[in-house]
């Protein structure tokens, strides 16, 4: 490196050049697109080489990050790499991601269509959850595939657990001045996606923030109706002691208060 430029080698230019920036690569892979004209254990020389200098992240062996470890938001974009094409930041990433809360997640959680694992790298742990269909209402800002404000709130309100509990989502949903367009954004979701117990969870607690919140009024107004019929009773913390006050409106047993 001379005055901050690295210089590499014809071979290592090349093979810089056909790989795909901000995603995970093998050296299997890399083996394929030269062919006979590089040998394995010259691909593998020149990964090192270009892992040695800055322009790759050894993710593990034999696997490759395109990328630099100092390139801004790469912890998110690694963590996006690991889960493959069509993934997107979420839950309390994507809540610290959209200022909606103040503290930065230990982990970074990544929703993908369908395959949930776990990694650890370089001290960071790495969480890819499977939403299925669900892995939808995303976008991309600074190189950074994120979900949508109003799909973050969704994601969140279906699994509390990766954002803190519901005492996140309420800190998330105060932080997040929802326009009228994100709010139909949000009873989209809701509509496709969510059981009765989900709706009546929202419900009450939206309803309980209406003055801080102000939902349009025909969104709780129409959510209530489509849980008229239901006989469910929505337990607000399910993994939590099944004790505390009910709620007749929305059908809610409220065993911790979180608004």
């Amino acid at each position: 490196m001379v005055g901050g430029f690295v210089y590499l080698t014809p071979d290592e230019q090349e093979v810089c050049d056909v790989l795909p920036s901000g995603e995970l690569i093998s050296s299997l892979e890399v083996n394929r697109v030269f062919g006979k004209r590089f040998p394995r254990t010259r691909v593998s020389s020149l990964l090192s080489r270009l892992v040695d200098k800055g322009k790759l992240v050894k993710a593990r062996n034999g696997a490759y990050y395109v990328g630099r470890k100092t390139d801004a938001f790469f912890d998110y974009k690694f963590g996006l790499a690991l889960a493959g094409r069509g993934a997107y930041l979420a839950f309390a990433s994507a809540l610290s991601f959209h200022h909606l809360i103040t503290e930065k997640p230990g982990t970074v959680f990544v929703a993908c269509f369908n395959k949930s694992r776990a990694r650890e790298f370089g001290g960071r742990n790495y969480r890819v959850i499977a939403l299925g269909r669900k892995c939808i209402g995303f976008k991309t800002i600074n190189g950074v595939a994120v979900s949508t404000i109003p799909k973050t709130l969704f994601d969140c309100f279906l699994h509390p657990g990766f954002c803190g509990g519901l005492t996140g989502v309420v800190e998330a949903l105060e932080s997040s001045k929802l326009s009228a367009a994100d709010w139909m954004e949000f009873e989209g979701y809701l509509n496709d996606f969510a059981s009765n117990a989900l709706k009546q969870r929202v419900g009450f607690i939206v309803d309980s923030m209406q003055g801080e919140l102000k939902p349009p009024a025909a969104f709780l107004k129409r959510l209530k109706k489509s849980v008229s019929d239901s006989r469910t009773v929505c337990i607000l913390e399910p993994f939590i002691k099944r004790r505390g006050r009910f709620n007749g409106v929305w059908r809610v047993l409220v065993n911790k208060e979180v608004v």
